[in-house]
């Protein structure tokens, strides 16, 4: 079974179903509640305010337990070395000097060391400003998902509005087709029709069951779609008072203007920017000094002979010698070429960003100008639509008095029926875009509440 197979065997199955009829703003709230983009939206920035606390918490104390046993010779010297990175060096002193040994002794130790910091010089408060910015970036990103939502719900109810218009447009037009239908059969029969007119009304009522058929499924699709916008578990949601929206438009420049000041995706650029920018301040802020309050707690013994007293306890198996210290530590990393670079490279990335922000802006007049030609097309329109419809329904009254006079024929008749038909469904899809078309246009400029 093909896709389009399965789709005709789901429209059967809900298209006589009474799906429950939602207002648009009981739509719009809806998808508030349930609509999963937004709920997953809310959760990144919950997750992004929680990610902007890590660096705050550089100013809060630091606290490193360490607990050892090693074995190794003490032979002392008055030789001194440099503590290399990744070489653990034991602390080996107060040993006798001269004899060498081949033997080892224990060594053990446990400590607590807890650092405070004192002053970053800006580190903590530029890592604290990055975070921020990013977190501000995610908040604009769920205001975009939003206005997103809510112009997929407006246009998808009024699609449904639409389908609803169509099909009260094929229902009648079936219905009048079958009055002419009947009207044909029995001219037939009395002989006051010829036999070709019959089959001329036979047809037209085929055509118009098919468009009612076409008009039911397109309906239940637009149901469909509706209740997938909205985020609603039920497969299907109908409309209720599906008033078109029509409100005045101001004069293009004020229009485009309004919407580079009030634009979410303007806005969220510009974010963007300001977060690239507060990452290259927290970059190269890492190259500041650092002053730290250090404490640490310690006992510790060795094994190794002393050059005066006796051996600790237990020989340097258990750590029986308690110190402790209190210092303030003040580093500087001077030189870090990769922070260097990684801030360069975050400069470059600036340009990017600025760049970007152009091409927003370039997007955002495209979109703003495309939903005002649109919104001002179906303006003026819509009129011309109504008027069209009024001659068509006048076009069709005269047709069906001369045909039941015995004036006209099936032909003209069917003429005057499907001008009629065409009449109805210009109107409504004439709702429809200018309906969409504002809708756009209040999304684009930021109106949309």
């Amino acid at each position: 079974m093909n896709l389009a197979a399965v789709n005709c065997l789901v429209l059967s199955l809900f298209v006589h179903q009474s799906p429950r009829a939602v207002t648009l703003t009981e739509a719009l709230d809806e998808a508030e509640r349930a609509h999963p983009g937004l709920a997953a939206a809310r959760a990144r920035v919950a997750a992004a305010h929680t990610e902007a606390s890590v660096p705050r918490g550089l100013w809060l104390p630091r606290v490193t337990a360490v607990a050892q046993l090693l074995g190794g010779t003490t032979n002392n010297t008055t030789t001194s070395y440099l503590g290399t990175a990744g070489i653990d060096l034991p602390r080996i002193s107060g040993t006798r000097v001269g004899e060498l040994s081949a033997a080892p002794a224990p060594s053990t130790l446990v400590g607590l060391t807890a650092r405070q910091e004192l002053f970053d010089f800006g580190r903590i408060s530029a890592l604290s400003a990055a975070a921020d910015a990013v977190a501000r970036v995610e908040e604009q990103r769920a205001v975009i998902d939003r206005l997103d939502v809510r112009l997929f719900v407006k246009e998808a109810f009024y699609a449904v509005a639409t389908a609803q218009a169509l099909l009260r447009s094929a229902v009648d037009a079936e219905q009048r087709a079958r009055v002419h239908f009947e009207l044909s059969v029995a001219g037939v029969r009395t002989g006051l029709r010829p036999a070709v007119e019959l089959t001329r009304a036979e047809a037209e009522l085929a055509r118009a069951e098919v468009s009612h058929q076409r008009a039911d499924g397109a309906l239940a699709a637009a149901q469909t779609v509706l209740a997938a916008a909205v985020g609603s578990s039920a497969p299907l949601l109908d409309v209720a008072d599906a008033a078109a929206l029509d409100t005045p438009l101001e004069a293009l420049d004020q229009t485009l203007v309004k919407a580079e000041q009030q634009s979410a995706e303007v806005r969220r650029a510009q974010l963007t920017l300001e977060s690239q920018l507060a990452r290259t301040r927290a970059v190269g802020a890492l190259l500041s000094p650092n002053l730290e309050l250090s404490a640490t707690v310690q006992s510790s013994a060795g094994g190794g002979l002393p050059t005066s007293g006796a051996p600790p306890y237990a020989s340097g198996w258990l750590p029986v010698v308690p110190n402790w210290d209190l210092g303030v530590v003040l580093s500087w990393p001077l030189l870090d070429v990769a922070v260097l670079r990684s801030r360069d490279a975050s400069a470059q990335q600036e340009a990017t960003r600025a760049a970007e922000l152009e091409v927003v802006r370039l997007g955002l007049r495209s979109a703003v100008v495309g939903a005002y030609v649109a919104a001002q097309t179906a303006k003026q329109t819509l009129p011309a639509s109504e008027r069209a419809l009024a001659a068509a329904r006048a076009n069709f009254a005269q047709a069906d008095a001369r045909t039941r006079g015995g004036l006209g024929n099936q032909v003209e008749l069917a003429d005057a029926e499907a001008l009629l038909t065409d009449a109805e469904i210009q109107l409504a899809v004439a709702h429809f875009d200018l309906a969409r078309a504002q809708a756009r246009l209040l999304r684009f400029t930021g109106e949309d509440p």
